[in-house]
């Protein structure tokens, strides 16, 4: 048993040898670090006694690529807010309502001047997209005034009043993964039109509708 065992080691060793010293046949690619594809021609791939510690004996390039680590697409968000939601103004000037002792009442006095004196006239807006947005803002006079009654808004980008108010993304350019920073604007409102009736304090003058667009061009 034992030298039967002996003679087939020795066969397999044999066997082993004569692989090894056949040589090796590469596939046709670059993915070697010998200086051809087959890997044993010239200096390159043969055992040289030439050949001293560190030497080089080939050498090829593996390429590197970056990846940013984002799965699939983006999603863009929109994400807008304004403050304050209520605006009031002051309409002309001097007393509204003044007591009349002989009548033993409250005369009404039509108000005197048509200045329009603001107590909150700004809406600040603020961008917390990652798209750059557009703002428009629109008055609407409410049914229960009678008179002629316009307002004007001039924005804080352009200071045209042109009632467009144009806000940059709140993301940098190539800042994915980072922080981004919020960009805000203003509209600033004005009135202009004679009210010849008195009408009670905290009445309301009409709506102003701010409408989120997308920026052209």
């Amino acid at each position: 048993m034992k030298r039967i065992l002996a003679i087939t080691m020795a066969l397999a060793m044999l066997v082993g040898a004569m692989t090894i010293s056949a040589g090796a046949t590469y596939k046709d690619d670059a993915k070697h670090l010998t200086a051809d594809n087959a890997g044993n021609t010239g200096n390159y791939g043969v055992v040289s006694d030439s050949y001293s510690a560190s030497d080089t004996i080939g050498e090829s390039t593996v390429p590197v690529k970056f990846d940013n680590g984002v799965s699939g697409s983006i999603t863009n968000v929109y994400a807008v807010s304004f403050t304050p939601s209520e605006l009031s103004f002051t309409y002309g000037g001097g007393a509204r309502y003044i007591w009349n002792p002989e009548d033993q009442e409250y005369e009404t006095v039509t108000p005197g001047g048509d200045t329009w004196t603001p107590v909150t006239n700004v809406i600040t807006i603020t961008n917390y997209s990652d798209l750059a947005v557009e703002i428009e803002a629109k008055f609407e006079k409410d049914t229960g005034i009678t008179e002629e009654v316009a307002a004007t808004f001039t924005d804080s980008d352009t200071s045209t009043g042109d009632s467009k108010l144009s806000l940059a993304s709140a993301v940098a350019t190539n800042s994915l993964g980072a922080t981004g920073n919020p960009t805000s604007g203003t509209f600033t409102v004005t009135f202009e039109g004679a009210l010849n009736t008195l009408y009670p304090n905290g009445t309301k003058l009409g709506d102003i509708t701010l409408t989120l667009k997308v920026p052209q061009g």
